[in-house]
């Protein structure tokens, strides 16, 4: 997914991977010259169900809080927001 905050353009990238009995999903949030801004991690419970949208929000949230000043994150939500609705 590809976002402008600022005039600076983001690319936002998920992984998710599950080895030896461990799942987790990470997020990264890159400028498109490749350098990372945040990143954020969402491990699974041995006793939850893996769900790959469930680790997704909880990743980027925690890439977001890494990334951007709290003054910015509203404005970094709203653009997350209208690219999704791009899709």
């Amino acid at each position: 997914m590809k976002i402008t905050h600022n005039g600076t353009e983001y690319v936002i990238r998920f992984v998710h991977l599950r080895e030896n009995n461990e799942e987790r999903t990470i997020c990264a949030i890159l400028t498109t010259a490749g350098q990372c801004c945040g990143s954020g991690i969402a491990h699974c419970s041995p006793q939850d169900n893996f769900r790959r949208a469930t680790g997704r929000k909880l990743a980027l949230s925690r890439a977001v809080q890494d990334a951007f000043p709290r003054e910015q994150r509203a404005a970094v939500w709203a653009a997350i927001w209208e690219a999704r609705k791009a899709v």
